[in-house]
């Protein structure tokens, strides 16, 4: 990083406390550094940005099964086959994986260790249509405004694509999940505004990203009514990740600040990151995670870092598939800096 990068960034970093969240965000650059803008600057970049051209780089859908665990089956919207889709058995849970801003490609790795979790071998009973969704015609725009603003156009793509797989290959809409990191996740919550043919089970965000989204109103950006039940992982609510809650549960492993292990977290790059392992850890041990959270009041609670209950509830894990039916409201955790990320009943 250029050092009058650094200095911008560091600037950013050390003010964002003291600049009201309901005004405007710090933008990330490419070269890391941040830009501060304003609501009004955000309104004007939105109606004269420029645009990606009509008949661009499709999206791209990359199904792995345990059949073909490590050799995806890929396919567009246009080109989905007539009658038969090799691999896809609508009698399996179906999930799809959204990477963030910049994060383009399969082996980057936030959607490679989520797709290895819910195919681990080890779960002989289990076996799932996961599709890595590739919209880096969008999100590899190197200017972070513009792959915000492209964001919808790309939800509406992937949300027509659930419901042609509806239509012709029987996926179902009750055993459905978006799995959504950063401003993939901001994306997760358009897509289930946007399906036509049924709602979606269950959205997980994973730090869905906070710059140019802090104001925008509930139709624009992912909340708690997106599918029937909405989980969101915060790691990096200063920086990069959205602060306040957005889904039914909200958790907020260390605050949702810096992360352990993540020593020089300039920008909260690996803070934000985190979450991925954290969730991919959730996923592989199922049922046996050991992110056991305790319930804060609200929010209010997390900015300030007060200890909230100490009382933990064994029924609720972040990350658990069963906390449709239990779990509401806001939820703080430790996590340790490696893994075994989970540390189970901390309090007892």
């Amino acid at each position: 990083m250029k050092s009058s990068s650094l200095v911008v960034l560091l600037l950013a970093v050390a003010v964002s406390a003291s600049v009201n969240e309901e005004s405007g965000w710090f933008v990330p650059q490419k070269d890391g550094s941040f830009r501060y803008w304003t609501v009004e600057e955000a309104d004007a970049f939105e109606l004269a940005r420029p645009r990606r051209t009509p008949g661009g780089k499709p999206i791209i859908y990359n199904l792995f099964t345990k059949s073909n665990p490590s050799e995806a089956q890929s396919f567009t919207t246009a080109d989905l086959p007539a009658e038969t889709l090799s691999y896809f058995n609508k009698k399996n849970p179906t999930r799809f994986i959204i990477h963030g801003w910049l994060i383009g490609d399969y082996e980057s790795g936030t959607q490679s260790l989520i797709t290895a979790a819910y195919l681990d071998p080890d779960f002989k009973d289990e076996d799932y249509n996961v599709f890595t969704v590739d919209w880096s015609y969008y999100a590899d725009n190197p200017n972070y405004a513009e792959a915000r603003y492209d964001a919808p156009k790309a939800a509406l793509e992937i949300a027509e694509f659930i419901d042609v797989m509806n239509e012709k290959f029987g996926l179902e809409f009750e055993t459905l999940t978006l799995i959504g990191h950063s401003l993939g996740g901001q994306v997760a919550g358009m897509v289930g505004k946007n399906v036509k043919n049924g709602r979606i089970d269950t959205i997980y965000g994973l730090d869905p990203a906070g710059p140019l989204f802090m104001t925008t109103k509930p139709e624009k950006r992912l909340t708690s009514t997106d599918a029937e039940y909405v989980e969101v992982i915060h790691t990096d609510r200063m920086e990069l990740g959205y602060a306040k809650p957005l889904g039914q549960a909200d958790f907020y492993p260390n605050w949702g600040r810096r992360q352990p292990g993540c020593k020089y977290d300039v920008g909260g790059e690996c803070s934000h990151k985190r979450v991925v392992l954290l969730f991919a850890e959730a996923v592989k041990m199922r049922s046996n995670n050991k992110f056991v959270p305790t319930k804060c009041v609200d929010y209010n609670s997390i900015k300030d870092e007060k200890r909230c209950s100490a009382l933990v509830d064994n029924s609720v894990r972040m990350g658990h598939r069963g906390n449709y039916k239990i779990a509401s409201g806001v939820y703080h955790l430790p996590t340790r800096g490696e893994s075994i990320f989970g540390m189970g009943f901390y309090y007892l």
